[in-house]
Formats: structure tokens, sequence, C-alpha cells
């Protein structure tokens, strides 16, 4: 209500704000609700920047990658996608693993599953300086999320952008990283490992079939796109303030 302008990082954010805030300012403030909901009305949507130039896809031979870039912690679930890795591979479908990421406390256990039942799998692991992460990305042919919590999507919106095919949970703000009429294709409500299974017996043309569509899709949070509608949000913040 004080803001003089208000900007959420996805369109997903700003229908969970339109939807909840009201009920919360009339709860904490008596009459505040409708106040609140014409001030969410003029809501920005200003997505997080990526270097795409940073990111280019690189040719690949050998088993299909499966890269996992998240922050090894309880909310970006990796149990969970230890679990798919792990029963995939005891079904003999042949894939290696980039497990990047820094590692937390709640994440220590599923880092250390993987790493002790898939090791002869896992190419790289643990957080990498910029040019490794960079090529790590750049090699990889899948990229999985299974977060429960994200303001974003950085991290799987990097791997799109460097020609990964992503693979993410049908939630939060992921929809909004894949193009809206091909996100059956990318977008997952089943287990992690059934959606996984046909995908790691494709050919690679198969699999990155449409790739031009996704890494084009990324595009759109380039910097170079991403930072004038900052600019423009400032701009009119000034010239409003007088």
């Amino acid at each position: 209500m004080a803001a003089d302008q208000i900007a959420v990082a996805t369109n997903f954010h700003a229908s969970l704000l339109r939807s909840r805030m009201p009920k919360f300012a009339r709860d904490l403030i008596g009459g505040a609700g409708e106040s609140v909901l014409n001030a969410l009305s003029d809501i920005n949507v200003l997505p997080i920047g990526i270097e795409q130039a940073q990111f280019k896809a690189l040719s690949k031979r050998g088993p299909i990658r499966v890269l996992w870039n998240h922050r090894w912690a309880h909310d970006k679930g990796p149990a969970e996608f230890v679990h798919a890795m792990t029963s995939l591979a005891g079904e003999g479908l042949d894939f290696q693993i980039y497990a990047l990421g820094e590692v937390e406390r709640s994440g220590q256990r599923a880092f250390s599953r993987l790493k002790n039942q898939l090791s002869q799998r896992i190419l790289l692991s643990g957080f990498q300086p910029p040019h490794e992460y960079g090529q790590a990305l750049s090699l990889s042919d899948l990229a999985i999320s299974t977060s429960q919590h994200e303001f974003f999507g950085l991290a799987a919106a990097e791997a799109i952008a460097a020609g990964a095919r992503p693979v993410l949970p049908n939630r939060l703000a992921y929809p909004e990283l894949v193009p809206a009429n091909l996100s059956s294709q990318f977008l997952y409500q089943t287990p992690l490992e059934d959606f996984l299974r046909p995908l790691l017996s494709m050919s690679r043309d198969e699999l990155h079939a449409n790739r031009h569509l996704t890494t084009s899709h990324a595009s759109s949070f380039s910097w170079s796109i991403v930072a004038p509608k900052y600019d423009a949000v400032i701009d009119k913040m000034i010239k409003d303030a007088g």
C-alpha cells in the first residue's frame, strides 16, 4: 500500500499475491483488503535475467547426460531426484549425471547417497566455478528440477538456454519457463522416474527435436531483454515522484 511500484519475478507470484494478500491485509488491518487489491492491480512482472551469451549447446556423444543444478537443500527436493536416478539405474538404463550445486546440511544425505550408489555415472558434482558450471550445462541433455519452493527458476532457465531439454514439475512458476503449447513435453505430474524413462530411451535427435523452441523461449529472460523492462519501471517511478 505504501510502495510506489510493486514487482515480482513471475506471473505465478503475481497471481499468488492478488489472491492471498487482500485477506492477509484484511485480517491484519480491518478494511485494508480493498486498498491492497487496488495496489496490486498494477503489479509488474520482472523476470530474473540470465547471461545467455554464457550458455551455448555443445555437441554430445555417449550416454544421455542428466543435469541437476540446484542447491542440495530440502526445499529443492533432492531425495526425489536421487530416488529417480537410482531406480532408473537399477533398471539398466544408460545415462550419466551432472550433480551440481552447493550442498547444504538438509541435502547432504541425498547427495551422499547419490555419490555412494552411482559414483561411476557422475561426471561432475558439487559447487562449480562459472566456467565449469557453464560447460556442464552446455553438455547436458536433460535439466531436472524437483523443487517444492522457487522464486523464479534461474537454474532451470540457464540450463534451457544452454540447450538442455527441461524436465520440470508442473507447479510454481515452472510452466512460464517453457513454450505453453509444448508444456506436456516438459512438465511432469507423474513420478519423476516414470516421466524420464521414455526420454532416456530416445535418440538425441528425437530428444532435442524442439530445442530451437525452448532456447528461443529462454532467450526472453536474457538481460538484454529484461534490463530495459527494469529501467522502464524505475524511470516511471522517478517521473511519478516529480
